[in-house]
């Protein structure tokens, strides 16, 4: 089955108020980033819920507070119909973070590729934010004002997969979008990025893979379940890869939905690093990104949730981002620059949907910390 889905790009520039009233503008052009993140008039955060939200997001992006204002109020709305203050539509999505460090790389220099799957409808915006008193930066939106990951212009790159499946976050404390975009706003290298992960309240069932350009990454895996909060590092100097499930013994207690399709794909990417060790660069890693399962990452099963809407590849190293839209078999690769001129547009791409040939086994949970070592996995895709 084909469908097209609606991509958005967008620049963002000036006060923190004016960056608000770009969101704003993207909003009125695209009507599925206005029906994900416009709340119904009935289900309107209010009163000391809203406060509390607000001085929480504050909290961990100083000056958010006027972005909204300057969205809101170019709208006509109040504030809390954005989506922002309810995270009702944080659903999960299937993602493959991959890092090859510079003692495998061909050129010595950090790479970070990701694939972004999910279903057809999902926000979809990429924004370049250059926000006065903030680093520039470079990611896709979600909830508009957080991020699902990113690149600044100091030098840190962050991007995200989840492991919320039939186990949402619990507790108070900030979901993995905000703590994401605070990243992204405050620090500049991985060792920062790691210390405010620690210093945030967190809510949130996901990976973060951390990369900056002196060439070094971590793995910072995250659970909020049943009134426990943990937050584990993992690092390395050869290669990282986070899928989704967790990988560190610690979190072996909150594996519980660990898809043989995640345990799949991080063993895929896992055999590329390690095969090709030396001879990686940015074309080794984009061919991995494009290949679909089960001899890359790439996945055309959007009407399960697990098709890939975005692919991107990072040169931590030298500051550069290129992002494939759509589907990532055949299509081309766009650089993203955050500091020259990016196109405010509004435009789709067609993708093709299918089902596994075994659904019963692609999508079978196994139990924690199991690594499928089974030889008959092939013929599920």
């Amino acid at each position: 089955m084909k469908r097209s889905v609606l991509f958005g790009s967008l620049v963002a520039e000036g006060s923190r108020y004016q960056v608000g009233q770009a969101y704003a503008a993207q909003l009125r052009q695209n009507p599925l980033l206005r029906q994900i993140n416009l709340l119904p008039e009935g289900e309107e955060v209010t009163g000391p819920a809203l406060r509390a939200k607000m001085r929480l997001l504050e909290a961990a992006i100083p000056g958010l507070g006027e972005e909204i204002a300057g969205t809101s109020e170019a709208l006509g709305i109040r504030p809390g119909r954005l989506a922002i203050f309810s995270d009702r539509c944080c659903q999960p999505g299937r993602c493959s973070q991959i890092a090859a460090l510079p003692a495998i790389t061909r050129d010595g220099h950090l790479y970070l590729a990701r694939s972004y799957e999910y279903g057809f409808a999902d926000e979809l915006c990429l924004c370049v934010t250059r926000a006065a008193g903030s680093p520039a930066q470079a990611g896709f939106s979600l909830l508009l004002f957080g991020r699902m990951d990113g690149m600044n212009d100091r030098g840190l790159c962050v991007t995200m997969s989840t492991c919320s499946f039939l186990q949402p976050a619990e507790g108070e404390g900030l979901w993995f979008p905000v703590v994401l975009r605070a990243l992204l706003e405050r620090c500049a290298t991985v060792a920062e990025a790691s210390d405010l992960l620690a210093q945030l309240p967190l809510r949130t069932n996901d990976v973060f893979l951390l990369a900056d350009r002196s060439g070094r990454a971590r793995v910072a895996e995250m659970a909020s379940v049943g009134g426990a909060h943990r937050l584990s590092f993992r690092d390395s100097e050869r290669w990282l890869v986070a899928t989704n499930h967790y990988q560190n013994e610690e979190m072996r207690p909150f594996d519980n939905h660990r898809g043989r399709h995640s345990v799949r794909r991080w063993k895929i990417a896992r055999r590329a690093l390690e095969e090709g060790a030396g001879r990686l660069d940015g074309p080794a890693l984009k061919a991995l990104l494009e290949r679909p399962m089960p001899d890359g990452v790439a996945c055309p099963y959007y009407q399960d949730g697990l098709g890939t809407l975005r692919s991107m590849l990072f040169n931590v190293t030298a500051g550069r981002l290129e992002v494939c839209f759509g589907a990532p078999t055949g299509a081309g690769w766009t650089p993203v620059s955050l500091q020259g001129a990016c196109e405010n547009r509004i435009f789709s791409v067609e993708v093709e949907s299918r089902a596994p040939r075994d659904p019963a086994s692609f999508w079978t949970f196994l139990p924690p910390g199991d690594e499928d070592e089974g030889d008959d996995w092939q013929s599920a895709y």
